[in-house]
């Protein structure tokens, strides 16, 4: 059963007109919590998650970044699905002191860009070249910020407030189901695959 707080914003989500379906906003909403109940490994969590993103809304690209690194001001693309050569260079090589991920992470703002052949802010034409027609890109966050969650799309269909929401509400689940995850790691000791994640892990 979902908690009285996504319950809630469901409902939000589910009323006007949006780029996403009514019976694809609870489905995925519920086959992503119950993906986060299944495992408490970050690695396999960020994976298991864009898959039932990608797949329960029909969104081709979608990734995660996580703070690999806070001093050095460091960022690590955890996972993605739809990239390319060319995004993939281009997202690995952003750190928190870029534009995009600092208004993210840093202010604690979603960066939502409804029509990415218009965009000239953030710097980032690989996913307009690969066709992608809007995206956006919320923070990871419960009591501290985990990382990003961004997804776009080559839908014809226009970006709206809904789809931005949802997608903010999913971060928040994801972020929840990270920081159960570091501290289960934390108590079982560093793990092979704890790279990328390990220098979140505050317990």
């Amino acid at each position: 059963m979902l908690p009285a707080f996504y319950a809630i914003i469901i409902g939000r989500l589910t009323q006007g007109r949006s780029a996403i379906r009514i019976h694809d906003v609870f489905s995925a909403i519920k086959e992503i919590n119950e993906t986060l109940s299944l495992t408490n490994e970050p690695d396999k969590l960020v994976n298991a998650a864009l898959d039932t993103f990608s797949q329960a809304l029909k969104i081709e690209c979608c990734w995660i970044q996580t703070i690999s690194d806070r001093k050095s001001k460091k960022l690590t693309l955890a996972a993605e699905r739809g990239f390319t050569p060319e995004i993939r260079s281009e997202v690995a090589a952003l750190d928190l002191r870029h534009r995009f991920s600092e208004s993210i992470i840093g202010a604690g703002t979603k960066i939502i860009i409804p029509d990415l052949s218009r965009d000239g802010l953030y710097g980032l034409p690989s996913f307009q070249k690969a066709g992608y027609r809007w995206m956006v890109a919320v923070p990871m966050m419960t009591y501290r910020p985990y990382g990003i969650f961004g997804a776009a799309s080559r839908r014809k269909k226009s970006l709206d407030k809904n789809t931005a929401d949802l997608v903010t509400v999913i971060a928040a689940m994801i972020a929840g189901g990270l920081s159960k995850a570091y501290l289960s790691s934390a108590a079982r000791g560093p793990s092979p695959a704890a790279g990328k994640f390990s220098a979140t892990v505050e317990v």
